[in-house]
């Protein structure tokens, strides 16, 4: 009984001395579904997008929390996250959607989109952020499952599927 209590000791021991700032880069999804964009609209240029441009708002309302969406011109789909990590530390991301083959209208197919990606955590070690995709364009309305994920380092941070039909 004496060996027990003693490992239990050191275990919780060994926890106390894990601070925050040694944290490796972990993620959770807040929400996902479909949303509206507000505010400030930015256009920039990344290549290994579906589009070949990327578009920053000043932030997404939810609007429906379903995860079975019809997919039409207009609608803003995607999740909503939050990472932790070392306070005030830069990481270098990727926000990768791989989604059904879309035929582009010159003739080439793209499955997915991956955009490289900058974030720095608060001085509490968080970042709050999202990963989204409009489907602006007639050949964009695909039915099938969409992988919102995000990664670190080539490892997975976290990961979710909704399905457009």
């Amino acid at each position: 009984m004496k060996n027990i209590i003693v490992i239990l000791i050191l275990f919780v021991s060994g926890c106390a001395q894990l601070k925050p700032k040694d944290l490796p880069l972990s993620g959770e999804i807040i929400s996902s579904g479909i949303y509206e964009p507000y505010g400030e609209h930015t256009y920039l240029n990344t290549p290994d997008s579906t589009m070949r441009y990327s578009s920053e708002y000043d932030g997404f309302r939810l609007i429906s929390s379903n995860q079975e969406i019809t997919a039409v011109e207009g609608i803003t789909l995607g999740i909503e996250y939050r990472l932790r990590g070392k306070p005030n530390k830069n990481y270098k991301v990727e926000l990768l959607i791989e989604h059904p083959p879309m035929t582009r209208p010159d003739g080439t197919i793209s499955t997915r989109s991956l955009i490289p990606l900058s974030v720095t955590m608060d001085e509490n070690g968080y970042d709050r952020n999202f990963i989204m995709y409009s489907i602006t364009e007639p050949y964009e309305k695909v039915s099938g499952d969409w992988a919102f994920k995000l990664l670190s380092s080539h490892n997975m941070i976290l990961s979710k599927i909704i399905v457009t039909k």
